[in-house]
């Protein structure tokens, strides 16, 4: 594809995902991080939409959000697969719920176990920077937010981090209310109870 088509295609994606209730977007040059894909499509959801639509749908907040998130993700990967790309994405769906999806998804099974870093991926495309809670934090929504990527070798134009975003200097709330302040390196990874917390997340002044 030209430049001129990839940037249709792009838009094409945007108006694609906020159609289904995305709320953020972006593409992200992964092209240094993966052997086979160029980009990544980051998109985000915001996590006070969702629970009021799982309240609305009378189900639990994380089943709700594994079946919504996931579902668009296979979508979007449908979309670039069947203008001939090379489509990726780590769904958590089968660590949570079962997914009752109109598209096939068995075919997407093996690609489960691809390391991807959302944070990393999301601050690439310029949703928001990497909080000291380790979690992206947006100017519209702060840290609540859920984030999905789908990797592609459409080498779509790619955005840029944001640089004039810095509300975390100066601020320590999410670690001064973190009980696992000694697990709080950075870049180490979460357990699950620290996922599970979301104190940080309620602190956090950003967005609100």
């Amino acid at each position: 594809m030209k430049g001129e088509e990839l940037e249709d295609l792009k838009l094409e994606i945007k108006r694609f995902l906020l159609r289904r209730g995305v709320d953020l977007f972006g593409v992200a040059d992964v092209s240094d991080l993966y052997k086979d894909f160029k980009r990544a499509v980051v998109f985000a959801v915001s996590q006070e939409k969702l629970n009021a639509l799982a309240s609305a749908h009378r189900t639990t907040v994380i089943a709700f959000t594994s079946n919504f998130i996931d579902r668009i993700a296979v979508l979007l990967m449908d979309l670039l697969e069947r203008r001939g790309y090379k489509t990726a994405a780590l769904l958590f769906g089968d660590e949570m719920v079962p997914l009752h999806l109109v598209t096939d998804r068995s075919r997407y099974v093996k690609r489960y176990m691809l390391k991807i870093n959302h944070v990393e991926l999301a601050v690439r495309a310029g949703l928001g920077i990497k909080g000291k809670n380790n979690l992206l934090v947006t100017p519209q929504y702060g840290p609540r937010v859920v984030l999905m990527s789908v990797l592609t070798n459409a080498e779509l134009p790619a955005d840029k981090p944001i640089t004039s975003f810095n509300p975390c200097k100066g601020c320590n709330k999410c670690i001064e209310v973190c009980p696992y302040r000694s697990e709080f390196d950075r870049g180490k990874p979460l357990n699950i109870d620290c996922m599970k917390c979301r104190m940080c997340v309620d602190i956090c002044p950003v967005g609100k």
